[in-house]
C-alpha cells in the first residue's frame, strides 16, 4: 500500500501532502515511524507534541511531530541549492482522532512549483521518495 496524496485545491498536478492512515495504535504508529526513520539512515532530532509551546495549559498527547535529518544528504543538497533548507528539518506529523491514526508530511515536490531552480527538481523528488519509503516502512 502506498502513501496517499492530498491534491491541492487548484488544478495543479503535484499533491500538496503525503497522508497515510495507520493500521496501528497512536503509540504503535509513533514507534514504528521512529524506527523507520532510524532504519532509513536518518537521525531523529526531536519528538514533540503538535501544540508544544502554545499557551494552552494542556497538550494533546495524540498529536506528535517527529523531526529528523540526514546531515550528509542535507549538506549535498544545500550545496546544489540553498533553498533546499526550506524543507528542514524533515518532519512527519502523527494525529489520532478516535480510533483513526494518520501520518502526514509535506510533499517536497510542491516546492518545485515556486522554484525556478532545476537543481531542486531531482533533490525534491528524491526527498519525496524518502518520505514515502519511511511512511510505507513504518505503517505496513
Amino acid at each position: 500500500v502506498q502513501a496517499a496524496e492530498v491534491q491541492p485545491n487548484d488544478n495543479d498536478s503535484v499533491p500538496a501532502a503525503l497522508v497515510m492512515a495507520s493500521p496501528y495504535s497512536f503509540e504503535g504508529t509513533v514507534s514504528n515511524l521512529r524506527d523507520a526513520i532510524i532504519n532509513s539512515n536518518f537521525i531523529l532530532i526531536r519528538e514533540q507534541a503538535w501544540d508544544y509551546g502554545l499557551e494552552s495549559s494542556e497538550t494533546n498527547s495524540r498529536e506528535t511531530i517527529l523531526y529528523f535529518c540526514n546531515f550528509d544528504m542535507v549538506n549535498r543538497a544545500i550545496k546544489l541549492d540553498r533553498r533546499f533548507g526550506q524543507l528542514l528539518p524533515f518532519r512527519i506529523t502523527i494525529v489520532a482522532r478516535g480510533d483513526h491514526v494518520m501520518a502526514m508530511t509535506i510533499n517536497p515536490e510542491t516546492i518545485m512549483q515556486v522554484s525556478d531552480s532545476p537543481g531542486l527538481e531531482g533533490i525534491n523528488a528524491r526527498t519525496a521518495s524518502m518520505y514515502r519509503q519511511i511512511l510505507d516502512e513504518g505503517l505496513f
